[in-house]
C-alpha cells in the first residue's frame, strides 16, 4: 500500500468514527471538530512513519478514535 493510499484511508476512518460516535453521543460537536482540526496537520506528514507517529500520538488524547 502507498502513503498517499494510506493517509486517504486512515481519514476515511476517521470521519466514520467520527459519525459513528456523533450518533452514539459518546462525541460532542466541538470535540469532533476538534478532532478532526487536530488530524488535518496530520495529512502533511512527510513519510508514512512520520504520520503514523503522529497518528498515534493523536489516539492517546482522543481514545474515542480508537473503537
Amino acid at each position: 500500500m502507498n502513503y498517499k493510499k494510506l493517509k486517504t484511508n486512515f481519514e476515511r476512518e476517521l470521519l466514520f468514527q467520527i459519525i459513528q460516535n456523533l450518533r452514539k453521543n459518546k462525541l460532542t460537536h466541538d470535540s469532533a471538530s476538534n478532532l478532526a482540526r487536530e488530524f488535518l496537520p496530520l495529512l502533511k506528514a512527510e513519510s508514512s512513519e512520520e504520520f503514523i507517529k503522529s497518528l498515534s500520538k493523536l489516539a492517546e488524547t482522543h481514545n474515542e478514535i480508537l473503537e
